[in-house]
Formats: structure tokens, sequence, C-alpha cells
């Protein structure tokens, strides 16, 4: 089955865009990372300790929302935040 020469132009054209996206993310990747990302304040274990305790505290959470205790849901929740 031949292509018309409208489905060739579609075709044409969308490759065309195809190949200048690649080429724009390809520019995009050579951008040297210190340009574009500022160094953390702190090292990642002072980001990282904090989620994992709160981790620990949500399945504790989750059994005081059942069983509706307010007063410990809600000192679990200012623990959280």
């Amino acid at each position: 089955m031949a292509m018309t020469d409208e489905e060739k132009a579609t075709v044409n054209k969308r490759l065309l865009i195809g190949l200048g996206l690649t080429a724009a993310f390809c520019a995009a990747a050579l951008v040297p990372d210190k340009q574009t990302r500022s160094k953390p304040s702190k090292p990642c274990f002072f980001y990282l300790v904090p989620l994992l305790r709160i981790k620990a505290l949500l399945p504790e959470l989750e059994a005081t929302v059942a069983s509706a205790d307010t007063a410990k849901l809600r000192s679990g929740v200012a623990i959280v935040l």
C-alpha cells in the first residue's frame, strides 16, 4: 500500500519535530550540573532520618485513627509536623 503525498508530508513533519526535540533534550543534558543545582546546606542524613522516623510512626497513627482516640492522634500529628 503506497503512501499519498499528504501522508508523506505528515510523516516528514513528525520526523522533523521528533529530531528537533531530541536535539533540544541532548543540548539540555550537556548543561553542567553546577550551574543548575545548588549544593544542599546539610548532608542527606539530616533530611532522611526525620522521614524514616515519620514512616515508623504512620502505622501507630493508623491504629489510633481506627480506635478514634483524638487526643493521641493530635499529638501524633504534631510530632509528624
